[in-house]
């Protein structure tokens, strides 16, 4: 597994947007139910499906620290807080031609805990209310024993964008996930990718600085 140090760049964002961080509440359960009724049907894709499921298992067990873990640690680090862990939200991809994503299987992720929370729109629409990271899953290539793909990653505190604060102290990444099969099952066996810190935009729509 590739991993490469974020070295984080102190803005004044981030010193605004530390309070709070040092406990990550995790996000709305409640809220999923609905969010996924609303979609609408995506066409099932049997061969992706397994693949995305392995990684948002990854996801959940924080085998390294993703881009809400490392913006969250970073915050807390500088108030002498706890290492963090930040939940993770699925972004759904937007466009003519989304990702095929069922209802059925959001709903199977669902009840099985795997999806903490889930992004009709834009992140800072998503609800949450403390330190996330919002990831966006990219189409696996996949042959008979191996599978790749690239995921998008966004972590911030989308409920630090007060008005008149125009940023807010974030970190991306773009992660590839290698994976394998091992008795019949999808299993990550490496990651490679980079995370860096930015400034994230506040406000609908938002991105980078």
């Amino acid at each position: 597994m590739q991993r490469r140090l974020v070295v984080p760049v102190i803005v004044a964002a981030a010193w605004a947007s530390a309070t709070g961080c040092a406990s990550v509440k995790p996000l709305d359960q409640t809220a999923l139910a609905p969010v996924i009724a609303a979609q609408p049907e995506g066409t099932p894709a049997p061969a992706y499906e397994p693949v995305w499921t392995a990684v948002l298992r990854w996801y959940r067990s924080h085998p390294e620290p993703t881009a809400g873990d490392v913006a969250c640690n970073f915050l807390t680090a500088m108030h002498r807080g706890s290492p963090c862990r930040a939940p993770t939200a699925l972004v759904l991809r937007k466009g003519p031609t989304p990702v095929p994503f069922s209802r059925e299987w959001l709903a199977s992720l669902s009840s099985e805990g795997l999806l903490e929370g889930l992004c009709a729109t834009d992140p800072h629409d998503c609800g949450a209310h403390n330190m996330a990271t919002y990831i966006q899953l990219g189409d696996p290539s996949i042959d008979s024993l191996h599978a790749q793909l690239t995921v998008a990653e966004m972590g911030f505190n989308a409920a630090m964008c007060r008005p008149g604060l125009a940023n807010v102290y974030g970190v991306i990444g773009a992660i590839t996930f290698h994976l394998r099969t091992q008795d019949g099952a999808w299993r990550v066996e490496r990651t490679e990718g980079g995370r860096l810190p930015v400034n994230v935009r506040c406000g609908h729509g938002a991105g980078t600085a």
